[in-house]
Order: C-alpha cells, then structure tokens, then sequence
C-alpha cells in the first residue's frame, strides 16, 4: 500500500471518531436544552393560570393584580436558558473541545509514523488544548447561546401575549408555544455558492440544529488545531489538504490532495460549517526538491507519492460529480475562491491560499500524466543512482590515503563484507560503473570537497552570529519577560483583591447551607420518631383493650360459676356411686360396639352434661386452630430464645478461637521472614493486617456478647412471655365449657398423676430408650423430639389414658408421624406381649397435640382385642352405609379419592387404602392397613377376607397373618385433645365421640385394677349379653359432691386466672400511657423547630445567592488559573535565559 492510500484510510478513521463525539455532543446538548424548555413551559402554565384568573370571580381585572401577573408571566418567559443550564452546556462543550483537540493530536502523532518512520518521543506528546483556546471557543459558544436565548424567548414571549390577547386558554397557548419553538430559527449559508442544495432559497433551520452545526464546527476546529499544534512540534512547515469523508462540497474537492504551507491551512480549515476535512503530514525538503527539480512531475512522483495522492484526487472528483448529480467539477475556480474561514479571518478582499504543488501538477487531475511521470522519475533513479558496491568503490577511489589498487581492493573488500554484500566481486568493474554514472570524475570530485568546505564555513559562521544574536537578544528577552511576569503577578493581585471577598461568602454560604441541611435532617428524624411513637402508641392501647376486655370476660364467667355453685342440688336417692367398684367391673368384662358407646353416655353423666351441650360451643371459645397457632408461638419464641442463648457461649468460643488463629498468623509470618520469603517491609505490613482482623473479629463477637445476643434472648423471652400469657387467655375460653368439662372428668378419673405421667413419658423419651433397639438389631435409633415442641402433649396423653401402654420408645424418625406395634414374642408369635414399641412423633406440622393422641391411641387398639373388634364393627357399619355394599375399598391419594374425600391425601402412600363412600366425619376414619396383602396381589385384595373380621377365630393369628389395624380409635381419642375439637366431633359424629370416651374410659379402668394386660379372648365374644353386666344405677346417677368439687376447682383457677390479667391489665396500660407520654414529647420538640417550608425556602434562597456568586467568581477564577499558567511558563523561560550554559 502507498503512503497515500495508507494516509487516507487512517484519517477517514479518524474523522469517524471525530463524528461519533459529535453525534454524543449532540444528543447531551438537546438533553439539557429539553430540560430547560420543559421547565419554562412548567412555570409558564402556572403563571399564565394565574394572569387568566387574576380578574376574580368577576372577570374585572384591577391595575394591580393584572401588572403583578404579568411581571411572573415575563419572569417564567425569561427562564428559558436560564444560568444552570448554560453552565451544563458549557460544561459538555468544554469536555468535548478538549476530547476533540486529543484526537486530533493523536492522529497527527499516527500520521508522522506514517510519513516518516519515526514515533513521535513524550517530550513531544502534546495532550491537553491550551487554556487560550478553549476560552477562545468557549466565549464563541457563550456568545451563540445568549444570542439563542434573546431570540427564542422573544418568540415564546410574542407567542404567549398573543395567546392571552385572544383569549385562548393554556392548553391552545401551548400548542402555540410549542410551534414558535419549533420554526424559530435564522437563515444560514444563504448566498450564490454551492454549499447546499437549497442554495438560491436558503436553509431554514430550528435551535437543535443550529446548536449542532457550531457544535460540529467547532469541535472539528479544536481537532485541526491539535493536529497542527502536533505537526509543528515534530519539525514539519508543510501538509496535505485530505478532503476524506466529503462528497458534497467543491471547496474540499478541489483541494484534495495539494499541498500547503501550515500556516495556509491554519487559516484555510474548516473551510465551512460541518467541514470534515482533515490534514496529512509532508516533509518540507521533498517540497524543496520538488520545487528545484528540473522535471517537476517526475519529483512529484519519487517524493510525494504524486501517482497515489492523483488517484485519491480523481476519486473524489467522481463521488462528488455522482452524489451532486452535476457533470463537472470546475477545480481551478474553487481553487481561487477564498473558504469561509478565509473569508471570517481577512475579510471581504481575501484572497484563496495558493498551493505549493497539486497532485499531477494540474487543477484537474490528470492521472495518466502522473503515471507517466511516475516511470520517468523511475527511469531517471535508475540511470544516476549508485548501487551499495558501486558507492562502496567510489568512497574507495576517492580516499586518498591508499595509493595503490592492491590497497584499495583489500579495503573494498572489507567495506563490502562489513556492509554484508558479496566481498569478491570485481573491483575494476565496479569502478567502471561508478565512474559512468558521474561519481568519479574529477569535476565531482571537487564539487563535492567545494560544496563541503562551503556548508561547513557557512555554518560555523551562522553559529557564531546565533551565539551573538542570542546573547544580545536574550537580555533584552529576558527583560522583557520579567516585566510581563510582573504584569502578571500585579493582575493576581487585583483578582485576588476581588476574589477574597466571594470566597469568604462562599465559604459562608456553604457552613450555611450544611446547618439548614441538619437542621432539615434533625425535623425530618423527629417526625419519623414521632411518625414511630404513633404506631406503637396503637398497639399498645389495643393490648390494653383486649387485656381488659379478657378480665371483664373472665369476670363473667366468674359470676356465672358462682351462681352454678349455689344452685347444686343434691343427688336422687338410691345407692351412692362407687368409681372404684365401676372401674372394677368394666375392667374385667369384654366390650363391643355398643357397650363402649354406653360407657362413654356415662363419662358425660359424670362430667354433668349431656351429649346437646358438648355439641353446643362456649360464647367466645377460642378454635383449636387459633390454640395449636399461639401453641406454635411459643415454642417458636422458646426455641428462638434457646438459640441465641446458645450463641453467647459460641461467642465466646470463637473468640479463643480468633486470638489462636492470630498467634498462629504471627509465627508463620515470621517464619517467612526468616526464610527471606518476604521482606521486612511487606513482614509488618502482614503484622498490621493479621492484628486489625483480629480486633475486628474480637469486637464483632465481643459486640454480640455485649448487646446484640442480651437484647435477642430478652426480645424472644418477652414474645413468649406475651405468647404464653395470650395461650393462657384463649385457653381460658374454653375452661366452662360443656367439652372441657367431659375432658376434666377424664383427665380428673386417671389412675396416674401427671407427675407419674411425665416419668413415663421421660422415659420412653431417654436416650436410653430410643437407642435400645439398635443394640437388639431390630429398626433404627429414633432422634429426640424437638425441643421447640417439648413432650408436654405426649404427658397430656398419657396421663388421660392412664397409661403409656405398649409405646416403649418415643422420639423422632420421620415428618409424618407414626405408631409402630411391638415385635412378636418369639415363643408365641403375639404381637401384644413382645418388645420395642414406639411412636414417632413427627416433625410439628399441624395439630401436632392432637397427633400425640393419634399415634398412642393406635397403641390402645394394638394391645386390646375388645377395641379393635369395636373398630371392625363400626368400620363395617359405616361401610355399608355409604352405598350399601362392603366392597366400596380404593387407595387413599388415588385421583379417585382425591375427587371424592375432601382434603389433600396426596402425601399418603399408593398401598392405604379406605371406604371412601363411607360415612364419617373424615374418609381417614373408615382407612384400613393391610399393605401386606396389597404388596402381594398388587392391589388385588380378597374382600371377604379383610372385610368379614367376624371369620377369623383367632385375634392372634390375625393380627400376625395381615397386621390389621384401623383409624377409628385413633382418629376418635384424637379429638380429646383440647375442648374444641371435642365439641367438633360431637357435632359431626357423636356415636365416634362415644366410642372414643368409652375406649378411654375402659382404659383408664384395666390400668387402674392392674388388669392392663386382660383380654377379652380369653373368653367368647358375646356382643348381646355384654351390656347387661354394666353396673345398676351408673346411668343417670350424678354426684353433687363431685360437681361442686369441680366448679370449686373451676372458680379457684378462674380467680388465679383473674389475678393474672390485673397484672396484664397493669402492665398494658402502664405500656400504653408510657408510648403517649413518648409522642406528645417528641411532638412539643418537633413543635419548637421551624416548619419545613421555612427551611426549603432558606434553602432554595441559599442557592440563588449560591448561583449569583458562581456567575461572579468563576471568569475570575478561569482567568486566574490562565495568569498562573502563564507565570508558570514566562518562569520557565526566566529560569532559562538566566542560566549561564544557556547563555
């Protein structure tokens, strides 16, 4: 590739850089000019509503309102441009210009590569525009946007009293505004020349593109002069006109390619307003030999590439005549036209800079001629031009010094082999030619040694004359210098002078500005803490509500429980009850369906109540939901609290921890020190590190001890406090009810204590227990319950049972919950006398109380016969009565079930399965577990076998043959956990409800007389007989003793309850009249402060005077920061003239 083409492909690079700044300069000038006009057209909507309505409601305008309005209507008007804006504009244009003079240096740096071979050294770099330069532009922009500004806000301002004189309203006056912004504008490069297609007409143009077209042309003049003030540095007088990137212009096209000096194309580009041409780098002394050459073309062509530079001409000739559509381009008339540039510097008779040489040497390029030239200049190089031997024996022959051709071969040949050429050539042919070609003769012999003596006098003497001139001129230079750097100094002295004054009132302005902005952020906490105190004052009286609203209630039930106790009658005549004898009785007996039932009627005759009240809730009770919830609350808080507790002493440890870590850091470090694997500098800076992480480490864990644990524990602490107080009271809702009353006769009739109850409980529970049978190699270990549900519930059980039956281990081995039936007794094969029951209790998930009662219940049902022979007979009742056939039997999570049972069983396994057609108060009840036989058959199950218990003679054999068990004294001694769920039952199924009382009660009597491990298959089942041997009289027959001694019990809880809740009640409104003494004095402190607006007002005033300060100090600060940079300089040159050597 020629330097031409290679020249021309990197500035059209360049000039792409250059038009992409442009195009972002642009794009941020129309931000911020949309900004400001946005705004105005705000102010001016505000203002004009108001000089509209200034009239009254009598549209009578006065003197006075009419001339105020109209003084703001002028004012919104005149804020178009307003300072702030100009001030960010400047700001672009500024970063911009220098970007621009950057590039422009950087490519002229590249292009010198280019030309010369040689990188352009840092000394010579030059990378920031001079300071002169850009006040010079900037004070050209300035001038093109105040001159904006008057016009656009004539015509806004014209716009808006027409408007107003018509009577329009803002809406129409707007759209009117809006318009006068978008044609306002001026006629530019309007005229005979053919700088735009439009030119007879003019080119009418709007403010975003007025502002972009200086915008451009300025920016490519910052780039010219970097590129200039670059060239200049690295020694070059001469360069190129490039037109790259131009099509439409006829000035740029006919000086593509010709060559000026710089001090022409400083005044000559940009040639016009968005001008993209660019200047290429020339060596002045190919000019000069150019110019005294005889064939000027064949020159041309050997030092300024003239073959390249006339193509690159050629081609832009032709892409001008293509994209204007004209036929021809008259190069020697635009040539002789001045530019506009030209024409700006020197006026009306300026005259177009004359090229030192055109490509081809002609107006119009002439590209055969150059070629012609080319091979001429080729032709002529070849004739005279010496080859490396041949100018290697010339030097030979014309030292003087060897005297013989002997000598002068063995020098040849040493120059020739140093020289890397073939030293065995002969040296009398070589002679031969040099002498041909003119380098031997004895004319140019002395022409030489003349020419040589000549430059080497006339340069010594135009250094001694240099040397005297210099020291002549540098004294008076030098005092010239110092009388402008005192000129300099004085000019400081005067801005200082003005400057010191604005300063200080700016600095006082700005200690201002940050009191306001305290005082501001003070009131605004202030209100937020108030904003805080409110919220928490209303909890707080609702807490002190629902406390009192608790003692009142309780209060009521009191008064209620009183008067029950006065009005007890005495018990009917006959024989007086005897429980042991009852317990007695119904423990030795065999039980069915129907005997349990009447067992159960007589828990309810015990407990004072019949069957229509258990189903009747108490009047405000609290849902076992809303119980098992606060449940949950508590052992979250309970569980949170233990954590953090847990914490405190983690803490600690960690900080041993830390303080080991950081003795062992230490030694390592220095035992790389010793080992020279680190220096000393980087020793204590490792030393310093590994210290301040310590200490980091040890403050946070040691902040943790001090605050952050203490106030998470007491924080928890007090939620469960507030938790258990608040289950305590929903609890309490529930202790006169006719459900509850039926759980304290069975919970008050247990033959075990809870204490007792608790000891069985612990010990199933130890780790003992639930690790025993991993030892036997039977099942796995079960975990712990969590601590967060605790093993009060499973106690509860227990204790109303009156036993733990055949539940030998108790813990956690699965989220569901589970009861697992003992092993069978490796003599008899008896599942009820073996080992290693247990119940998993699950992981908390629902009604995790009620579970408790579940999972043991399955335990009643595995090791008595009489309860699961009442399970099979209710099941098969209740089988029949969903569609009158017993084989009505599908797998429970079955898309089928799932249709038809309401609830989620999906997560129950596809081998249980259920009489999903049965009736009962949850399809679960009618499940039945015979996962065995389904595994086996695959789901096909012989019904008659399963369903018809009544076959099998032998409970034994099986249970031993399919593991049957149900869910109906589960699912039914589960609702006995609380009073709500009790009533619940009883009033969707009240015939379960009297089974599960009376499997329970019967429970509570075989444990009690020892005979826990009787069974009813000692003797024959006999269903029909059994119910005549209930005891006389136990039906029907209530204790009055016992009902008094229950509500006494009753009343004496509730006037513990009721002491409690006076403390509640205490505390709640010392709580609450605390929380409001607490706002009405943060709101007296707001209450002293100034009101907002009276700040934002101060402030908003602050930033006015702010903004008037900057209009005034920053020309004077720009021109300081220019004098010191001058001073800086005329002392460098001081420095210099001054130093002797320099002299």
């Amino acid at each position: 590739m020629s330097d031409a083409k290679q020249l021309d492909a990197r500035m059209l690079q360049m000039q792409d850089a250059l038009a992409s700044l442009s195009d972002a300069n642009r794009q941020q000038v129309a931000r911020a000019m949309a900004h400001s006009i946005t705004r105005t057209i705000a102010d001016l909507k505000v203002a004009y509503s108001k000089f509209e309505t200034s009239g009254g409601e009598s549209n009578r305008y006065t003197i006075e309102s009419q001339t105020a309005r109209y003084r703001e209507l002028m004012k919104a008007a005149d804020g178009l441009f307003d300072p702030p804006a100009l001030k960010r504009v400047g700001d672009i244009y500024e970063r911009d210009l220098n970007e621009a003079y950057k590039i422009g240096t950087g490519n002229s740096r590249e292009l010198s590569k280019i030309v010369d071979g040689v990188e352009t050294s840092a000394a010579n770099k030059i990378t920031k525009m001079p300071i002169a330069a850009q006040v010079a532009a900037g004070q050209s922009l300035k001038k093109f946007w105040e001159k904006e500004k008057a016009a656009m806000t004539a015509k806004v301002t014209e716009a808006t009293l027409t408007a107003l004189q018509r009577g329009k309203g803002w809406r129409a006056a707007q759209k009117d505004i809006a318009q006068a912004l978008r044609t306002e504008g001026q006629t530019v490069l309007r005229g005979k020349d053919e700088l735009s297609i439009s030119a007879r007409t003019g080119l009418r143009m709007n403010l975003e593109q007025r502002a972009d077209l200086i915008a451009r042309t300025e920016l490519a003049s910052a780039y010219i002069a970097g590129q200039m003030a670059q060239y200049r540095k690295n020694g070059y007088t001469h360069g190129r006109w490039s037109a790259t990137g131009e099509r439409t212009c006829p000035f740029c096209a006919s000086r593509e390619g010709s060559i000026y000096t710089l001090d022409e194309l400083d005044g000559a580009i940009p040639a016009h307003p968005r001008c993209r041409c660019t200047v290429a780098p020339v060596m002045g002394d190919n000019v000069k030999k150019v110019q005294d050459a005889t064939d000027k073309e064949a020159a041309a062509a050997q030092y300024l590439d003239d073959t390249g530079w006339a193509a690159i001409r050629q081609q832009r000739f032709e892409e001008y005549l293509k994209f204007t559509g004209k036929k021809e381009l008259d190069a020697s008339k635009w040539l002789n036209t001045p530019t506009s540039k030209e024409k700006f510097l020197r006026g009306k008779d300026a005259k177009a800079a004359k090229p030192e040489w055109i490509p081809s040497g002609q107006a119009q390029p002439d590209l055969a001629a150059a070629q012609k030239a080319a091979e001429r200049a080729k032709q002529q190089t070849a004739d005279t031009k010496l080859t490396p031997e041949e100018s290697i024996a010339a030097d030979v022959m014309a030292d003087t010094r060897f005297k013989s051709d002997a000598m002068r071969v063995r020098e040849m040949r040493a120059r020739l082999r140093k020289a890397g050429l073939d030293p065995d050539q002969d040296f009398v042919d070589l002679t031969a030619r040099a002498r041909e070609k003119g380098a031997l003769t004895p004319e140019a012999k002395a022409e030489r040694k003349d020419l040589q003596r000549q430059k080497e006098e006339a340069a010594k003497k135009e250094a001694e004359v240099a040397k005297r001139e210099k020291a002549a001129k540098g004294d008076a230079e030098l005092q010239k210098l110092k009388e402008q750097a005192a000129a300099k100094r004085g000019e400081l002295k005067v801005i200082d002078a003005e400057l010191d004054p604005l300063l200080k009132r700016n600095k006082q302005i700005k200690e201002e500005r940050e009191a306001l902005q305290k005082e501001r952020t003070f009131r605004h906490d202030m209100q937020k803490e108030l904003t805080f105190a409110r919220d928490a004052a209303e909890p707080a009286q609702q807490r002190k509500l629902q406390a009192f609203m608790a003692k009142f209630q309780a209060g009521n039930e009191l008064k209620t429980l009183q008067e029950k106790l006065a009005n007890v009658k005495p018990g009917k005549k006959g024989e007086k009850f005897n429980l042991d004898k009852y317990d007695g009785t119904i423990a030795a007996m065999n039980h069915d369906l129907e005997t349990l039932k009447v067992i159960g009627q007589d828990v309810l005759k015990r407990a004072g109540v019949t069957m229509q009240e258990v189903k009747t809730p108490a009047a405000g009770a609290a849902s076992q939901d809303t119980l098992d919830a606060i449940r949950k609350e508590v052992a979250t808080a309970k569980a949170y609290a233990e954590r953090y507790k847990k914490n405190l002493s983690i803490s600690k440890k960690n900080i041993k921890t830390i303080q080991t870590n950081e003795e062992y850091a230490l030694s390592r470090a220095k035992r790389a020190l010793e080992r020279g694997d680190i220096t000393q500098a980087e020793y204590e800076v490792r030393i310093k590190t590994i210290r301040e992480n310590t200490q980091k480490g040890v403050a946070k864990e040691q902040e943790y001890i001090d605050k952050e644990g203490p106030t998470k524990i007491k924080e928890w602490k007090d939620k469960q406090s507030a938790a258990e107080a608040k289950l305590d009271a929903a609890s309490k809702t529930s202790s006169g009810s006719a459900a509850q009353k039926v759980i304290d006769e069975l919970v008050s009739s247990s033959p075990i204590t809870r204490k007792q109850a608790e000891a069985l409980v612990k010990e199933a529970a130890s780790t003992a227990a639930r690790k025993k049978s991993i030892s036997d190699g039977r099942s796995s270990g079960l975990r712990p319950v969590p601590k967060e549900i605790g093993l009060e519930h499973m106690v509860d059980a227990v204790q109303m049972y009156g036993t733990r039956s055949s539940m030998d281990r108790y813990g956690l081995s699965s989220e569901r919950a589970h009861a697992h039936a003992r092993t069978a007794d490796p003599r008899t094969g008896d599942y009820r006398f073996g080992k290693d029951g247990y119940v998993n209790s699950g992981a908390g998930y629902g009604d995790f109380r009620g579970t408790q009662f579940h999972e043991l219940g399955h335990h009643l049902e595995m090791q008595n016969s009489d309860f699961y022979r009442a399970s099979r007979e209710f099941l098969k009742q209740r089988a029949e009565a969903g569609d009158g056939t017993p084989n009505s039997k599908m797998e429970i999570g079955s898309p089928l079930w799932l249709g038809l049972a309401k609830g989620n069983f999906s997560h129950y396994g596809r081998n249980e399965v259920g009489y999903v057609m049965g009736k009962a108060y949850s399809p679960y009840v009618l499940k039945e577990y015979d996962s065995g036989r389904i595994n086996q058959y695959r789901g096909r199950l012989d019904s008659k076998e399963v369903y018809g218990w009544e076959t099998a003679k032998d409970y034994t054999s099986l249970h031993q043959k399919a593991s049957l068990a149900t869910e109906v004294v589960s699912m039914g001694v589960e609702k006995l956990s609380s009073a709500s769920n009790l009533q619940r039952l009883a009033e969707q199924d009240s015939e379960h409800l009297l089974l599960s009382l009376g499997v329970v009660k019967v429970q509570q009597a075989r444990a009690k007389m020892g005979k826990e491990q009787l069974r009813g298959d000692e003797a024959a089942v006999q269903p029909k007989t059994m119910r005549s041997e209930v005891p006389e009289g136990t039906s029907g027959q209530v204790d009055s003793d016992a009902v008094k001694k229950s509500l006494k019990r009753d009343i004496d809880g509730l006037e513990s309850t009721i002491k409690k809740l006076e403390k509640n009640l205490a505390a709640a409104e010392k709580a609450a009249n605390d929380t409001n003494a607490k706002a009405s004095k943060i709101f007296d402190e707001i209450s002293k402060l100034r009101e907002l607006e009276v700040i934002k007002a101060a402030q908003e005033a602050l930033e006015d005077q702010s903004m008037a300060l900057w209009e005034k100090k920053s020309p004077l600060e720009k021109s300081r920061r220019q004098i010191e940079v001058d001073l800086e300089e005329l002392d460098k040159r001081i420095k210099a003239l001054e130093e002797p050597s320099k002299r």
